[in-house]
């Protein structure tokens, strides 16, 4: 999150162009693995820690073909 805003910030009228169009919008936030709600108002404390808490850790499965 924090590097999307310095993204947005540096960037002159990305607000603007996300604002927009959905589709530059959408692939922002995909980039960066983000909602438009979480750009805005950023993740309350401890959410982030309770999800991984909550998410079982498991290796990746690497494709050989």
């Amino acid at each position: 999150m924090k590097t999307a805003r310095a993204v947005v910030s540096r960037v002159p009228d990305l607000a603007e162009t996300i604002g927009g169009d959905w589709r530059k919008a959408a692939r922002f936030y995909a980039k960066f693995g983000i909602s438009e709600a979480i750009l805005r108002h950023g993740v309350p404390s401890g959410v982030l820690e309770e999800v991984l808490e909550l998410t079982p850790a498991r290796p990746l499965a690497l494709r050989t073909s």
